[in-house]
């Protein structure tokens, strides 16, 4: 790793790279494409975890602002970040080009004064600073229903009553009119979807957004699907991380209705790990399923890919979700989506003609999805999963992509 500037055509500047996020996993396949594509480029993160991430950068320098100091650290947000603005500005000297990822890049970025290109691939804006805004369906849904049904309702009504007790004081005011002020500076944003785009609009009053949307590490050979269905029972899978916005008590809730005895060779698998997986387990206990759930909990490639060429359909309804990267990975592993009426899961499967979109708040609208995809016969069956398959290729594949994200270098 290095600390010291030198010319670079593109600087991405990347937060932290400690877990193996998925948004990490994005700008870490970004930078070897654009590396393969031959662009110049470094990574700046304010910390860098060497040992899990170095193989993910080969070849690519990377570069770790500077650790401020222990006061700085313990001061409120708004000083941590304008403190930080200098040393970031040193990492960053010399490119031509910067592309800031997550919050808090973009504010940084925006405050700066560094002669190169300021762009911002975002996301989402801060859920922390912007919540009703970057949660519309579900800040609509808990304005409508204030005692809230579900555990999504109930956790965001708990979160807008702490974010309204956060915005009465004047240094979060102060920290989210910095944010948008800064923002307002860059000089161009791609948002990852429509939907993160609107959340562009409505927060920024940026309306110059454009689109590109993540690169899907597809594999390289197409692997056919088994034909058909499993007409023992209709397998479902459910992969994500177990936490409440995630919404996978939906889906439980949901198979628990479709599992009745006209079906008793259903399956649902939950693969994945969180803190909301014992209310999971206790949940498909209660509804009397347990028998037909199993969680897998984190699962390796090889065990992945069984459990995938073991299932029908994939279904997760999370709740203004920005893009939802699992969704073209299960079309390109031959499974059926089912998903939310709304985010970009929403705009993955088309509107519903790549998949079945369900009200996120409403177990019988997926069930009932369910109830359809098993009346299908296997011909049907397998011309939806090859048109799925196809057409997130199509719009994700990193030869799609890839090209843009060059572009958008400038």
């Amino acid at each position: 790793m290095s600390q010291a500037p030198r010319g670079t055509t593109l600087a991405l500047f990347h937060p932290h790279f400690r877990t193996l996020g998925g948004a990490e996993i994005l700008v870490a396949t970004q930078a070897q494409y654009l590396k393969r594509a031959g662009v110049d480029l470094a990574l700046t993160a304010l910390t860098f975890d060497e040992r899990r991430w170095q193989s993910w950068f080969e070849g690519i320098e990377v570069r770790v602002v500077p650790k401020p100091p222990l006061w700085e650290r313990l001061a409120h947000e708004l000083t941590r970040i304008r403190r930080a603005v200098p040393r970031v500005e040193a990492c960053l000297a010399g490119a031509r080009t910067v592309m800031a990822c997550n919050y808090p890049t973009n504010v940084m970025l925006g405050a700066s004064s560094i002669a190169a290109r300021r762009t911002w691939c975002c996301t989402e804006p801060s859920r922390d600073l912007h919540l009703a805004a970057t949660n519309p369906r579900l800040h609509q849904r808990v304005l409508a229903n204030p005692r809230g049904e579900t555990d999504a309702e109930r956790d965001y009504a708990v979160r807008l009553k702490k974010h309204g007790d956060l915005a009465a004081r004047a240094a979060h005011r102060d920290l989210v009119a910095f944010d948008v002020e800064s923002t307002k500076k860059i000089d161009a944003i791609y948002a990852i979807s429509e939907f993160a785009r609107d959340n562009v609009r409505r927060v920024y009053d940026r309306h110059d957004a454009a689109i590109i949307y993540p690169v899907v590490r597809f594999r390289n050979e197409i692997t056919p699907h088994r034909a058909g269905l499993d007409r023992t029972g209709l397998k479902v899978l459910t992969h994500s991380r177990l936490e409440i916005p995630k919404n996978v008590d939906n889906v439980i809730r949901a198979f628990a209705l479709y599992s009745s005895s006209k079906h008793p060779g259903a399956e649902l698998h939950v693969v994945g790990q969180g803190q909301h997986r014992p209310s999971l387990e206790a949940l498909a206990t209660r509804l009397g399923i347990a028998a037909s759930v199993r969680f897998h909990g984190y699962l390796s490639d090889e065990e992945l890919a069984r459990v995938y060429a073991a299932c029908d359909v994939y279904a997760l309804t999370p709740l203004d979700e920005p893009f939802g990267m699992v969704f073209p990975e299960a079309a390109a592993r031959g499974l059926l989506l089912v998903g939310p009426d709304h985010g970009g899961p929403f705009e993955i499967i088309d509107g519903g003609r790549l998949g079945w979109a369900c009200d996120p708040f409403e177990p019988q609208s997926m069930a009932d999805a369910f109830a359809r995809i098993a009346s299908l016969d296997d011909d049907e069956v397998d011309e939806r999963r090859r048109l799925a398959d196809a057409a997130c290729r199509a719009r994700y594949a990193e030869e799609v992509i890839g090209p843009q994200l060059v572009a958008a270098i400038g």
